[in-house]
């Protein structure tokens, strides 16, 4: 890229290049006013989902919801940053009645700048958490970033903020946009109550909105995935939308890689949650293992960036595995305080392993799963579980063909 950028070089590839070649000072600066000009020449429905927790997932709901009545364009994967959010809006064409944008934060101020570039009507908080501590600073610091989106909403719009997250409802004050909250707060506007696990099936629960009550069953895995759903419904009535068209755009959940899936690998059944961890989700994925029949296996990694809270934050977990995991299987020695907790709390060594990579946890896993047996896996994105998922179903599959 630097020979390009060259003068010489430069002078030589506009003379023969068949395209226009546009010199700019910063790469960066200028994607980002081209994607902030091509935003402007339409106007669909633009939503904007920012949080500690959940970004992706809400995101894939809700533009879930939103489709049952139109076009929607959302972030691929988690293209979520000062460069993939510019680079997904330079998709949007005539044909898009909708966007659904998630927007992550990596340095303070970036939350306000994704804001101005896409310029949403609708903003959804999902969270302030640890998460990213040891980058964020504080966790004052992610709220004062995340209320960001709130901020930049239109009078006419309307802040979709948790319930259930004291530093989220707080920003009612901070946008000049109506408020719609969600949750499972009953005070919320948009909640579910009767809750059941479906197991493997999804989940059944009943949907309380404005716009009235609908009992939905759901394929989305997990108490967390339904409180994911509620974003997506409040949403959905922020937009203008029927209940019933809500309650269609529930029920068949989201497919996300990585993200809460059921797969077969031969006689094994894997829960892969493997793209990502903080200790809520953490938490959350063990809660949805202690649904399943059979043998409970939990393949635990290293959540990362939580600064100084990171030892018992793992500790927590460990010990919140007991009863809902029958044995544990930690991955790396970042892990160890996963491990250490689960001992506190009671579990024997026996039903504990500590493995030292990715590699040897599939030899671990291999040499002991059994037909029916559940496994949980589960680490943050650097740890790259998702690889031993990969491996996990081939050898299940080469185990049932063998």
């Amino acid at each position: 890229m630097r020979d390009v950028l060259d003068a010489d070089r430069l002078t030589a590839l506009r003379e023969t290049a068949p395209v226009t070649i546009v010199s700019v000072p910063d790469a960066l600066i200028a994607l980002q006013a081209v994607a902030r000009a091509w935003r402007q020449r339409f106007e669909p429905l633009v939503v904007g989902i920012t949080g500690s927790l959940a970004k992706t997932s809400t995101k894939e709901q809700t533009a879930e919801v939103l489709s049952q009545r139109w076009s929607v364009l959302r972030n691929a994967g988690n293209e979520n940053n000062e460069v993939g959010l510019p680079l997904t809006l330079l998709r949007l064409g005539p044909a898009h009645e909708a966007a659904v944008l998630e927007m992550g934060m990596y340095v303070a101020g970036e939350i306000r700048q994704l804001a101005e570039i896409a310029r949403p009507s609708i903003g959804v908080v999902t969270a302030v958490r640890g998460t990213h501590l040891s980058r964020a600073g504080s966790l004052a610091a992610i709220e004062e970033g995340k209320a960001q989106l709130v901020e930049a909403l239109p009078a006419e719009g309307t802040a979709v903020l948790n319930a259930d997250d004291a530093r989220v409802v707080s920003m009612r004050t901070r946008t000049p946009a109506a408020v719609l909250t969600y949750g499972f707060d009953p005070s919320a506007d948009v909640s579910a109550d009767v809750l059941q696990s479906l197991g493997e099936a999804g989940m059944s629960f009943m949907l309380r909105t404005p716009a009235g009550s609908a009992p939905v069953v759901t394929t989305a895995l997990g108490r967390h995935s339904v409180h994911n759903g509620l974003a997506a419904a409040a949403v959905g009535i922020a937009a203008g939308l029927d209940l019933p068209e809500i309650v269609r755009g529930l029920a068949g959940g989201f497919q996300a890689p990585h993200r809460t899936a059921f797969l077969r690998a031969g006689e094994w059944r894997i829960l892969d949650d493997s793209y990502n961890a903080a200790p809520d989700s953490m938490i959350a994925a063990l809660e949805l293992l202690g649904t399943l029949g059979g043998r409970r296996i939990a393949v635990l990694g290293e959540m990362l960036e939580l600064g100084d809270d990171a030892d018992e934050a793992h500790r927590a977990v460990g010990r919140r595995s007991i009863g809902l995991a029958d044995r544990l299987v930690t991955v790396g020695a970042g892990a160890d305080a996963i491990a250490a907790g689960a001992r506190e709390a009671g579990l024997g060594p026996a039903f504990i392993d500590r493995v030292a990579d990715r590699q040897k946890a599939l030899e671990l896993l291999v040499s002991i799963l059994r037909p029916g047996d559940a496994v949980l896996v589960k680490a943050s994105r650097g740890v790259a579980l998702d690889l031993l998922v990969d491996d996990l179903v081939a050898a299940g599959s080469d185990a049932v063909t063998a």
